[in-house]
Formats: C-alpha cells, sequence, structure tokens
C-alpha cells in the first residue's frame, strides 16, 4: 500500500533520522520543506515576507535534514554526505544523484551517538535559524555610507517588520542598497551647495576635520574613493572634508565632501505616501534617492523595501575576502552604527 503523502506525515516522519525515505517521498519532502525556503534567496521580498520565510526555516529545518539522513539510510550511504548540501552547485548535483539512485539497503539505520549529536545540534540550532526573522547580517561593498559605513564592513541590522523608519536610521533595502534616512513622507527636501534642507529648514553642518585615506581599490567591490584634493594616484593620499550633520531632533551623524559635484544640488520635491528620502554619509559618492533606480541610484525608497536598520559593525575588512583574516579592521568589530 502507497504511503500517506499528507504534508504532516512527511513533517513528522523528518522527525526520525533512523528511518528511511524512498525516491518519490523524498521528492515530495523537498518539494513540502525546501521550495519555500528557495525563494527566501531568489525572490526580492518585502520585510515581512522575510520574516515569515525565516519562521519557516526554522520549523522546517530538523525535518529537512532528517529527509536528507533518511535518504542516505535508503541508499545505503553514510550520513557524513549530508555536509555536502551546504556546497554551492555541489548540493544540487548531491540532491540530483539522490532522486536517481535505486535504494541498496532495506534494514532500519541504528541511532548511533554520531547521528544522535548531529540531531542534537541541528535541534540546537534552531533559534538561531528563527532568529533570522529578526536579525539580518549585510556586507557593505558601496563607498556610499563613509565613513559611518566602510566597504567590507558586515553590519548586524534588526529587522522589524512593521515599525516605521525614523529620520537618521541607516537602514538596508531590498535589492542590496544602504542610506541614511532623510525624509520622511511628506516632507519637503531639497539640497542647495551640499546643504540638506527639510521642509525649509537646513540641517546644519560643522566642520570638524579631514578625512583621509589611501587611495586604492576598496571593499568587495574594488571601488576607488573620490577625493577632494583632486585625482590621486594608487598609493597616494586621498583626502575628503569631514562635517558632522544634525537632525531636527538634534541628532548627528558624519558626512564627508570631496568638493563641488552635480549631487551638492538637488530640486524641492515632496515624499509621497509609503516613500522614503534616503542619502549617503559620502555625499559625493553616493547613489542614492538623489539619483532615479533607472540610472543606478536608489530613488525614493517604498518603505515596504525597506529590510533592516544598522545596528553595529560585526566585522570589517578591507580585503575582497572575510577569509582574509591580515585584512580585518579589529578596532571597529561591535562598534555602533549611528
Amino acid at each position: 500500500m502507497a504511503r500517506s503523502r499528507n504534508p504532516l506525515a512527511v513533517y513528522l516522519e523528518g522527525f526520525d533520522w533512523s528511518g528511511r525515505t524512498g525516491r518519490g517521498r523524498f521528492l515530495f519532502a523537498l518539494l513540502v520543506v525546501a521550495l519555500p525556503l528557495a525563494a527566501l534567496w531568489q525572490l526580492d521580498l518585502t520585510r515581512g515576507q522575510i520574516v515569515w520565510m525565516h519562521i519557516w526555516l526554522a520549523v522546517m529545518w530538523i525535518p529537512f535534514w532528517g529527509h536528507v539522513l533518511r535518504r542516505l539510510n535508503d541508499l545505503g550511504w553514510t550520513g557524513w554526505l549530508g555536509w555536502f548540501l551546504i556546497l554551492p552547485f555541489v548540493n544540487a548535483a548531491l540532491i540530483a544523484v539522490m532522486l536517481l539512485i535505486r535504494p541498496q539497503m532495506r534494514q532500519r539505520v541504528s541511532l548511533s551517538r554520531w547521528r544522535s549529536l548531529g540531531f542534537g545540534l541541528v535541534a540546537a540550532s534552531v533559534p538561531v535559524v528563527a532568529l533570522g526573522a529578526f536579525v539580518d547580517l549585510n556586507r557593505v561593498g558601496s563607498l556610499g555610507m563613509k565613513p559611518t559605513l566602510l566597504p567590507g564592513d558586515v553590519v548586524i541590522a534588526t529587522t522589524p517588520a512593521r515599525l516605521a523608519a525614523r529620520r537618521g536610521d541607516v537602514v538596508f533595502v531590498a535589492g542590496g542598497g544602504v542610506g541614511r534616512v532623510i525624509g520622511l513622507a511628506g516632507d519637503h527636501v531639497a539640497i542647495a551647495d551640499g546643504v540638506v534642507m527639510v521642509n525649509g529648514s537646513p540641517l546644519a553642518q560643522s566642520d570638524k576635520e579631514f578625512f583621509d585615506e589611501i587611495m586604492g581599490p576598496q571593499g568587495p567591490e574594488g571601488d576607488l574613493p573620490r577625493c577632494l584634493n583632486g585625482a590621486v594616484g594608487q598609493g597616494a593620499l586621498c583626502r575628503k572634508r569631514l562635517l558632522v550633520e544634525a537632525l531636527p531632533d538634534g541628532a548627528v551623524h558624519p558626512v564627508l565632501n570631496a568638493g563641488d559635484s552635480a549631487l551638492d544640488h538637488f530640486e524641492d520635491m515632496t515624499v509621497p505616501a509609503g516613500q522614503l528620502f534616503l542619502l549617503g554619509d559620502n555625499r559625493d559618492n553616493a547613489a542614492d534617492s538623489r539619483i532615479a533606480r533607472a540610472a543606478g541610484g536608489l530613488g525614493l525608497v517604498d518603505e515596504a523595501t525597506v529590510l533592516s536598520r544598522a545596528r553595529l559593525v560585526g566585522l570589517s575588512a578591507t580585503g575582497r575576502s572575510l577569509w582574509q583574516v591580515w585584512t580585518w579592521r579589529k578596532g571597529r568589530i561591535l562598534e555602533a552604527v549611528r
């Protein structure tokens, strides 16, 4: 008699890691368990949808790995092969083979010490998986938020699904953009000679000092900075003015000025309902709301596409890869984002 393909039955079987799952049932389990999770990485989801997808991932975490082990049991293969599922491309090939190969053994596999340990580790990781619904990690690739965020920063961000963005928040948006919220719905925003005007009042800027760095490729994208002291060569000093800008509520944040540019001027506009106006702190080197999305900027940002608010720099590296430990900026680890 054919076994039930009731989704609840398939889900519960995933908790028995000593059992077996045949080809058809394994395919069914993948469709029930894995397809909704694939949307988390393949689709451009809103924050609320991502929250629910992480909750789904946490609920399905143990059964997913359980059916992988059960299928390996059915093939007579070692459960250690399941580790290959964390490798890109290799995981797809392994799943394809697991779906095509006929079973080699029919007896029940004993729940060994190692298998029990694996079950415990996967179960213990469920809260970490669920935490993804409320905490997000983002690696900064662009230069637009310097000096608040540097290229190569890995930022720990909180992910409220229903809390409205506030002026001054540094937020990540769908599609990989990041910027500071300057204009809320209904605000009038304009820029004249580099000074931002919100509802007719200029945001006060005080000149602090120079921001100096070495000219060269920065971060995972290898972008080059813009300098106040002109076009300097590789390895030369690149200098910008460091300013402190004050928001209407008194909160302050740093901004960089690399000289006169077309971005220093922006005609007065009213931010529509449900939209946000974002600026990069690196004002002359940021593709933010001053630039239309079609031209490579953020344009006006739909509030529904705001994914998370930056809180801490968890890790930072000057190199293209985080594995280059010698390039880590140790002084930025756990530095607050303001």
